[in-house]
């Protein structure tokens, strides 16, 4: 990824979830911070901002220390659970290149502004999988089986071989409460959040609207978790309605690229995890790559985005599929 983004001149690196995989943190000054990010990350081409967005294992651990450790760390930028940046760029000689130069004092028709809105997946889901999240009291609980509410799901998913043991444990140890006893947590979603991202794309007259969240929309994974029902019925129709050029998301650990109604989706979730299966004939399916560890690059101009997939092969970055929109 160093090598690859040292190549490209990246800008900035959009991290979008499970940022502290598998089982989040527990403080700001957890040394994951600097075992899994800081020294991970540590090539020059990567000292640059980092924007984050939370996913389920983050919420397995504390999802606020994330949310501190921005004020620990320059490049870690994670200021609230949902955040929106605009970045302005202008073509300017640098030596003797042309390059994009950022940081601008005064805006002009000819300039790329690019909106980047970061959401919190999980609050607007109501939880994962495994877990039921009431976004307006901060309570959770464990979602029981149906077939024996008596027992969490995650314990089934467990003996079924789909959950490793030390993720029920880690579940079983944060969250105390089933679901369907005494104290039951109901799924909600987060209007309160749905409402500010239609308000902040609505306001926006970017060039490019993008929005990164954990949970895929559309996924095109087979037996990992797939589309996320109430993404498409809450989140969806607002990406819509605003034309957003594209939703990055992880979660499902392959890299797929999903065409719907002129709204991009990019699922780039391998860069810790990888997944062998997929849906060859999902409706909107483009491009995807399997069983290999990568990334994507998105680079913008005024008139086109052009999106990549890397992967690593050797210890060297390799291009397996790109595609290009054009406005």
């Amino acid at each position: 990824m160093g090598k690859y983004a040292s190549m490209d001149k990246s800008r900035f690196v959009l991290a979008i979830g499970d940022n502290m995989y598998n089982f989040g943190v527990r403080n700001a000054n957890d040394p994951q911070f600097m075992e899994k990010f800081e020294e991970t990350f540590e090539e020059d081409s990567l000292q640059i901002p980092w924007y984050l967005c939370g996913g389920n294992h983050d919420y397995y651990g504390n999802i606020s220390a994330q949310i501190d450790y921005s004020k620990l760390s320059s490049r870690w930028n994670y200021p609230s659970y949902y955040y929106a940046v605009t970045k302005t760029y202008r073509q300017a000689k640098v030596g003797e290149r042309i390059e994009w130069v950022e940081n601008l004092r005064s805006f002009k028709s000819s300039d790329l502004k690019v909106l980047i809105v970061s959401i919190d997946t999980w609050r607007i889901n109501g939880g994962d999988t495994f877990v039921s999240f009431d976004p307006s009291s901060g309570k959770s609980a464990l979602v029981a089986d149906e077939r024996d509410r008596s027992i969490p799901l995650v314990t089934v998913a467990r003996r079924l071989g789909k959950v490793e043991k030390t993720t029920e444990d880690l579940i079983l140890d944060n969250y105390k409460t089933l679901g369907g006893s005494e104290g039951s947590i109901r799924r909600k979603v987060d209007y309160a959040q749905l409402r500010w991202l239609n308000q902040t794309l609505h306001a926006s007259d970017a060039d490019y609207k993008i929005v990164m969240g954990h949970f895929p929309v559309f996924s095109a994974s087979k037996g990992e978790h797939g589309d996320t029902p109430r993404l498409v019925e809450h989140l969806h129709p607002i990406l819509k309605y605003n034309k957003v050029d594209a939703y990055i998301n992880g979660h499902d650990h392959i890299l797929q690229h999903i065409s719907k109604g002129g709204i991009q989706f990019f699922g780039s979730g391998a860069g810790a995890r990888k997944h062998s299966k997929i849906q060859r004939d999902y409706n909107g399916l483009q491009g995807y790559n399997l069983d290999q560890y990568g990334f994507m690059v998105h680079q913008i101009n005024k008139t086109a985005m052009t999106t990549t997939f890397i992967v690593n092969e050797d210890g060297k970055p390799k291009e397996v599929y790109k595609f290009t929109a054009r406005k």
